[in-house]
């Protein structure tokens, strides 16, 4: 087990203000954690903040606009986050958690970074899980807060972060590659949608080769300033649902081909085909395939707009993955999250109309 520290941060905005003498009050301290309230949070922060800077760089030098040697500009993107708390902040007081404890950190050696001083692992732990043991402690002191404020309170997020140590005892930071705003789309909550969901939730139980699927659109619809991250994610979710269907649906898109005369021999014919194939079939391909299997009977014209959608997001992805100049403010998050839920949401009403047709 490695050892962690968990802070978090948000700027309260509850009708109250600290006085300029007031720094710090210490809330609470007990086996749970420790909260304070205080009008300079930097040291408290410069773990989370620390771990925000290198997950933010480390995603820049990912996709190509990094700048500068990695290490060389942690510096700078640490100023930038402190210098935006700043501006969220302002002249409010700083609801601070603090808490320590342990988890199975897992350090893969293909996966991990070692630098002087600090480690970078990739998905080493489940940070939403760790955090979820705090949510009840955190909402009821945000309640507290609230009971004094004769206005609506707020808390403006504004820091969260794990800092682990490993048996040296220094610093190892485990990141998880989980916008402006989107026009929304209003509807009516009818009597037959509670059973759709029920049936999709079921159906998602039932498959758990999707949930990285679920992480990484969760990570899109979770994810509020983040533009490229909300891109990324999307788009590496709309990709592993592509591949994992393809492997379910390939039998099926071939099908016809051994449904006619000589089925022996076309049966031959398409097991030597998948040889040859084997690891060639690019995702534009298997992209075709499983539309033509899940949307069987819709129109042509919707499946080569879905076509051309994906063909779209694909090309956009592969320009910033190879370091080409793009716009965050124009990613088009809302068309990739419609292709993806529309893609999604076959797949699962397929699942369950396999599942009824089994019973």
């Amino acid at each position: 087990m490695t050892p962690y520290t968990y802070v978090a941060a948000w700027a309260v905005d509850a009708g109250f203000l600290m006085s300029r003498d007031g720094l710090t009050i210490e809330l609470l301290n007990s086996d749970v954690g420790r909260f304070v309230l205080t009008r300079e949070p930097a040291d408290l922060l410069a773990e989370a903040d620390r771990e925000r800077a290198i997950g933010s760089a480390w995603l820049r030098r990912i996709v190509g606009q990094l700048g500068g040697e990695f290490e060389a500009v942690l510096p700078e993107v640490l100023q930038e986050i402190i210098a935006e708390r700043g501006r969220l902040a302002g002249d409010l007081p700083v609801l601070v958690f603090e808490a320590h404890g342990e988890a199975a950190l897992e350090i893969n050696p293909g996966h991990a970074g070692r630098f002087e001083g600090f480690t970078v692992v990739i998905d080493g732990v489940n940070k939403q899980l760790l955090r979820s043991q705090y949510r009840p402690t955190i909402e009821a002191m945000k309640l507290a807060i609230s009971l004094e404020s004769r206005s609506r309170p707020r808390f403006r997020a504004l820091a969260d972060g794990f800092c682990f140590r490993d048996w040296n005892g220094e610093p190892v930071y485990s990141l998880t590659f989980s916008s402006s705003a989107e026009a929304t789309a209003v509807g009516t909550l009818t009597a037959d949608v509670p059973d759709r969901i029920s049936a999709r939730f079921a159906s998602l139980q039932g498959l758990p080769d999707l949930r990285r699927v679920q992480s990484l659109f969760s990570d899109l619809t979770d994810t509020e300033d983040d533009r490229l991250r909300a891109f990324l994610s999307g788009w590496a979710a709309l990709e592993v649902l592509i591949q994992k269907a393809f492997k379910s649906y390939e039998e099926a898109f071939l099908a016809p081909l051994v449904s006619a005369d000589q089925p022996q021999l076309r049966e031959r014919f398409l097991q030597r085909l998948r040889e040859v194939m084997r690891g060639k079939y690019r995702l534009a391909d298997k992209f075709l395939a499983v539309s033509a299997v899940l949307f069987t009977g819709v129109p042509d014209p919707v499946i080569t707009a879905y076509q051309e959608q994906f063909l779209k997001l694909k090309g956009l992805r592969d320009s910033i993955y190879h370091g080409e100049e793009f716009s965050e403010k124009n990613l088009p998050i809302q068309e990739l999250s419609t292709l993806l839920r529309d893609y999604l949401t076959a797949w699962l009403d397929a699942a369950t109309r396999d599942f009824s047709a089994s019973v």
